[in-house]
């Protein structure tokens, strides 16, 4: 029954284009543009040694969820993740939390996948469909919880 419903996917490649038209080129170019921003940011901040709170440098509060649980959330320490990752301090990036890493890599190569189609009109459409298939979501969910779970170990929460 699930196959019936997301079958669509499974179609959403055909007839795809085989050269991106001066409109999809700049599409494609504000999509690198868009992802590169958070990278760009990141080069601008300095992680905090922690290994959370560097999204304090951005003027935004503390964590709530960890302000009223005491507990990190799940997405505790991305900002800092994604400050080692800019830097190429992968292992300080994933020490801080794992997901961000990987998420910092996929956006970097969103934006390297945008110049591309961008500067030679090659088509991403099968990337971005891959990229939406229900596995793919599940498994980079299964990932953030895993980060998540990381953090938890790592505040000494659990264990």
């Amino acid at each position: 029954m699930a196959a019936g419903r997301l079958g669509y996917l499974s179609q959403m490649g055909e007839g795809l284009i085989d050269k991106l038209s001066g409109k999809g080129r700049v599409i494609a170019a504000m999509v690198a543009v868009i992802a590169a921003s958070p990278l760009v940011v990141a080069a601008t901040l300095s992680p905090a040694a922690s290994g959370v709170g560097t999204h304090r440098a951005l003027g935004l509060p503390e964590c709530g969820w960890q302000t009223s649980m005491n507990l990190p959330c799940p997405t505790c320490g991305m900002t800092t993740a994604f400050a080692h990752a800019a830097r190429a301090d992968f292992v300080a990036a994933a020490t801080s939390q794992p997901a961000g890493l990987l998420l910092s890599i996929l956006v970097a190569m969103i934006v390297l996948g945008g110049v591309y189609a961008a500067g030679t009109g090659a088509p991403m459409q099968h990337a971005a469909v891959w990229l939406m298939k229900p596995m793919v979501v599940w498994v980079g969910l299964s990932l953030l919880l895993l980060g998540w779970g990381y953090k938890l170990l790592q505040s000494g929460a659990v264990g």
